[in-house]
């Protein structure tokens, strides 16, 4: 289409002191500028009007603005989650918009919490994001914050999955396909899903969602199972360990401190031996925060070999002051996994990871008779997770050898 007759429809809206202009977009006309959102936020946004991006109906158009700008003007330059021209959307009163649904589903989920949702954003006058002042936050932030920023990072991106059915009305067969279509049966991110789409649907008691919550549990027939962890030899294992900490020394305490005790590659940063020759750990429970528990060893004439009690690691929080950043602890950890992957590979050792060290300490607990619940304690498991986990692994030689010791 000309310009020159949209150029001076936006002229007399900047006469007119309009905060936004119009412009073409995907062959529609769009109200684009910064507006203020319903969260306090400012965002840079186009609002698509609904009107053909026609010359002949540009006087269409001056009034759909004004209507916008009536309606800034009369919600306090609030910008709505519906507009006027936008009707079509609307659903019959005991229904509900996915939309909505979603911000109950983010209302609740926040609500208990220390921290605020989205605290590690930060908008500068424009509505833009200000990469500064968000380092210098999440610098800042507690634990609580950034075990909050975490939880959270793994559960947002099932909802970014409603985007695409926003202004639909919210049912269980709608969800269902997404689930379905976007994570394959037996796996953990189709077990998540389930978890997060019936919990939207449990808040959304008392509208009509076609369904029940329940209908999403076919998603499950086939229930997601963790995969077998592969199994390295004793002896091998503490041959492996010595000539990675003769490559990798850095981390050589951490790979030993695993070992003896059974603990998570990023628990070490928080690990300690206790003069009894427990283990204090600290390190995350699920969205419940910070974990403080006691993890026991299975051979204790090792602690004195590799002399656990002088801490040796890149990094460390301060177990204090209970300051755990999950964030860097992860960082550190991928960090370590990194480089010990590129030894691996020069070493012709592909197959071997980290958790191989936990696992076999695990296995060792198992096959000395060591109680169940204890081992998933010291682990910081609960005992149907240990047990699902790690017994699976039980091979029929190592039943056999545990009959002879008893």
């Amino acid at each position: 289409m000309e310009l020159e007759p949209l150029q001076k429809l936006n002229n007399q809206l900047k006469e007119d002191r309009y905060k936004f202009s119009v412009c073409v977009y995907k062959n529609s006309f769009h109200a684009r500028g910064t507006f203020l959102l319903n969260d306090g936020s400012k965002k840079r946004k186009r609002i698509k009007l609904d009107i053909p991006a026609d010359i002949t109906r540009l006087n269409e158009c001056r009034k759909r603005v004004t209507e916008l700008q009536l309606v800034l003007d009369q919600n306090k330059n609030v910008l709505p989650d519906i507009l006027p021209w936008q009707k079509e959307f609307e659903v019959e009163s005991k229904q509900i918009l996915v939309k909505d649904a979603k911000e109950l589903f983010i209302k609740n989920w926040w609500k208990n919490r220390q921290s605020k949702y989205k605290w590690w954003v930060i908008k500068d006058s424009e509505g833009n994001r200000d990469k500064v002042a968000e380092k210098e936050r999440n610098k800042n932030a507690t634990s609580q914050e950034l075990i909050d920023k975490r939880s959270w990072s793994g559960i947002s991106p099932y909802l970014n999955r409603l985007k695409k059915i926003s202004n639909s009305a919210l049912s269980v067969g709608s969800l269902y396909r997404i689930a379905e279509t976007n994570y394959p049966p037996q796996t953990r991110g189709r077990k998540q899903v389930v978890q997060v789409f019936k919990k939207v649907i449990e808040l959304c008691q008392g509208y009509e969602v076609g369904g029940f919550k329940e209908d999403l549990d076919q998603l499950q027939a086939n229930k997601y199972k963790a995969k077998k962890k592969p199994r390295i030899d004793d002896h091998k294992l503490l041959e492996i360990i010595d000539k990675l900490s003769i490559k990798m020394p850095e981390w050589g305490w951490c790979f030993k401190m695993m070992y003896t005790f059974g603990i998570r590659p990023s628990e070490c940063f928080g690990a300690k031996v206790n003069p009894d020759l427990t283990c204090s750990v600290l390190g995350l429970k699920g969205d419940d925060g910070l974990e403080e528990r006691t993890a026991f060893t299975l051979t204790k004439s090792m602690i004195e070999v590799w002399n656990l009690w002088e801490i040796d690691r890149p990094y460390e929080y301060n177990m204090t002051d209970k300051k755990y950043d999950p964030i860097k602890a992860k960082q550190w950890t991928d960090s370590w996994g990194k480089k010990l992957r590129r030894i691996l590979k020069q070493e012709e050792m592909d197959k071997f990871t980290l958790y191989m060290i936990r696992h076999s300490w695990a296995i060792r607990a198992i096959k000395s008779k060591v109680n169940s619940a204890a081992c998933a304690i010291s682990m910081g498991h609960s005992l149907d997770v240990f047990e699902s986990t790690y017994l699976s692994s039980i091979r029929s030689r190592d039943i056999s050898e545990i009959q002879e010791n008893l």
